[in-house]
């Protein structure tokens, strides 16, 4: 794809981007004024951070295509200066990046929060042998303490309450500015469409991997006029739709058995033998080696 002149491809490693956000620590504030507990906020903000990493990333590898295939060169300038729309683009990714809290998912944190905390009331309750009731304040430290991370995804398995948080994340992100600005990217350098590679969401856990679907891979398939192509390299059993139309999607297996099945045996082991060949010929012409060199 990249050495064609009408497209422009991206890739990102969602896994990495995920690894690496995880792993990193987020700065507590004091939530006992809007009643939001800390394992909530830091659940919350790593998500936020996790789905922010994503865009940015996807802005910086943009830019960096860009600069590749030199379109500045073939720019036709009419509504916008190349360098202008180029800083624009990565003014707006460190923005994204910042992935402040924004008063708006307040009150869905609250909510959320506060079933986490009825539900963990309830089952503390349960295990109670005396049968006397636990109740706990989001205020109440205890609270904080004993709350997991899966009691919080729990409450978001609720499909209502994690379509309002999922709706609330997406609008707190300048989706409609990204997908303007790249289609004017596109426009100005005479590109068809943007090809994004998106490598291996399905390996998040469920809650991130339904996130990811609904705040980025959604407004990107749905709202960009066929301008956006995405590619998305997940397991089999372990895909979330959401928005997008799956009736709408091309299905690529890549297990032998599955790709080649309308075949029969002896051609379906030729054809895996071919695509074998063929990927490693390719991977080794990438790279500017010669396969004879390691054969053994």
């Amino acid at each position: 794809m990249r050495e064609r002149k009408d497209l422009l491809s991206v890739y990102v490693d969602v896994k990495a981007l995920y690894d690496t956000v995880n792993a990193s620590e987020v700065p507590l504030i004091d939530m006992q004024d809007i009643e939001i507990s800390p394992q909530l906020y830091r659940s919350h903000m790593l998500r936020k951070n996790f789905l922010a990493a994503v865009i940015s990333e996807l802005v910086a590898e943009i830019k960096k295509a860009s600069e590749s295939m030199s379109l500045w060169d073939r720019w036709t300038g009419r509504q916008w200066d190349y360098n202008q729309l180029v800083e624009k683009l990565s003014s707006l990714a460190v923005d994204v990046k910042k992935a402040r809290l924004s008063n708006e998912e307040v009150p869905i944190l609250r909510r959320i929060s506060e079933k986490t905390r009825t539900r963990h009331s309830a089952e503390q309750t349960s295990k109670d042998s005396s049968g006397g009731d636990i109740k706990l304040s989001p205020k109440d430290p205890s609270f904080g303490l004993s709350t997991q991370i899966e009691d919080i995804d729990k409450t978001l398995s609720d499909n209502e309450i994690f379509g309002e948080y999922s709706d609330v994340i997406l609008r707190s992100f300048p989706f409609m500015s990204l997908l303007e600005d790249i289609k004017n990217l596109l426009d100005e350098a005479g590109i068809k469409r943007l090809v994004v590679f998106f490598d291996d969401f399905s390996e998040l856990d469920w809650i991130d991997q339904k996130l990811f679907v609904d705040v980025v891979l959604a407004p990107l398939n749905n709202t960009s006029d066929e301008r956006v192509k995405l590619k998305v390299a997940c397991y089999p059993g372990r895909v979330y739709y959401g928005k997008i139309d799956p009736g709408k999607i091309d299905t690529v297996n890549l297990d032998f058995s599955q790709l080649y099945e309308s075949q029969d045996i002896q051609s379906a082991e030729n054809a895996a033998v071919d695509y074998t060949k063929r990927l490693l010929e390719k991977r080794f012409e990438a790279f500017g080696e010669s396969r004879s060199q390691f054969a053994g």
